[in-house]
């Protein structure tokens, strides 16, 4: 998580330490303040559709990052995806604590934005060259389509 929050660390070794608590922890956070943002009526499919999207998102992309020539393993790289959360899990709380909407304008995008500059600094050495752009992009819409979940609660 030093990664995440300080952006000039480098994450050389950081995908040897890996975890999964430290991201499940993350997207149960984010699940759990959009669920309470929600109407009346929606808590149960907020929560179950934000936590669905994470775990397969996750899975998927980074499935695909590895079939792009990626060198990280599976656990590792979710363990990556689930830790670049944490920007988004602070848009989230600061979007339901200020619901004025020119906050949203400003935070979720900031937050999209560290999201997808963390990962792809965790990635960016691990894949070739020439499908570096390819590689990181369905990690940037995945936490795109959070971000835009985050901005409408």
């Amino acid at each position: 998580m030093i990664i995440v929050i300080n952006p000039k660390s480098k994450p050389e070794h950081a995908l040897r330490d890996w975890d999964l608590w430290g991201p499940l922890i993350m997207c149960l956070f984010l699940s759990v303040v959009l669920a309470i943002t929600s109407s009346e009526g929606q808590t149960t499919i907020i929560f179950t559709g934000v936590f669905s999207i994470i775990t397969f998102g996750a899975a998927a992309a980074t499935a695909n990052f590895m079939l792009l020539g990626g060198t990280v393993g599976f656990f590792p790289s979710v363990c990556a995806v689930g830790y670049c959360l944490v920007p988004l899990c602070v848009s989230s709380f600061v979007s339901a604590i200020v619901s004025f909407i020119m906050v949203k304008l400003i935070i979720v995008p900031l937050g999209l934005w560290w999201s997808v500059s963390s990962v792809s600094r965790f990635f960016a050495g691990q894949i070739p060259e020439n499908r570096r752009i390819i590689g990181i992009y369905p990690f940037a819409l995945l936490y795109a389509i959070l971000s835009w979940m985050i901005f409408i609660h």
